[in-house]
């Protein structure tokens, strides 16, 4: 397969790539959960269902999507017949956003889908948008229920000028002028 000169949106939006399946074990959730600060005041009982595993309660945090594991984001884009082959190191993660559907459990068979949401022209460089979607896995193997959907943008310099805007121009972010209602440390 021949890459192809500059950016080819109608041929990168909707590539995706083969599911990949995976599963959590305490371990993986447990180590997230120590990452992310759970545990740190081991008097502290409501922590208690995040961080040990024989707790009657016990819990994978929401935010916790290592279950995509695995799916490399560069993959996608190499993969990708709608983009021309670029520098490595001329790419940048952006942002991350993460839609949690359903809680995602321990030893549960998960299908992770990679696909390219959108590319948008920036000028000098190309924003493309891959979603990761981790749907649980049915017994006969196909797609269940969609339980997450991971949204990264990577910019990749020195692909720019192929003149198409997106399917989804964003408005810039507003930072609000409140306080958090909540931090962690």
């Amino acid at each position: 397969m021949s890459k192809p000169a500059q950016v080819v949106p109608e041929n990168c939006i909707g590539f995706a790539l083969p599911p990949k399946k995976n599963q959590m074990s305490y371990i993986d959730a447990i180590v997230y959960q120590l990452g992310i600060g759970y545990g740190q005041d081991p008097m502290n009982e409501a922590e208690i269902p995040f961080v040990f595993e024989m707790s009657e309660d016990f819990s994978v945090f929401p935010t916790n999507f290592s279950i995509a594991r695995g799916f490399e984001l560069f993959e996608i884009l190499v993969a990708c017949p709608g983009l021309p082959t670029f520098d490595p190191m001329r790419l940048l993660h952006g942002e991350n956003k993460i839609e949690v559907l359903k809680q995602i459990k321990i030893d549960t068979p998960y299908l992770n889908v990679g696909v390219i949401g959108d590319v948008a022209d920036k000028g000098k460089g190309a924003l493309v948008t891959v979603l990761i979607k981790t749907f649980e896995e049915k017994e006969d193997g196909s797609q269940g229920d969609l339980c997450i959907v991971c949204s990264a943008s990577l910019f990749v310099r020195g692909i720019g000028g192929f003149g198409y805007k997106g399917k989804f121009p964003q408005d810039p972010i507003v930072i609000p002028k409140s306080a958090p209602n909540k931090t962690s440390s």
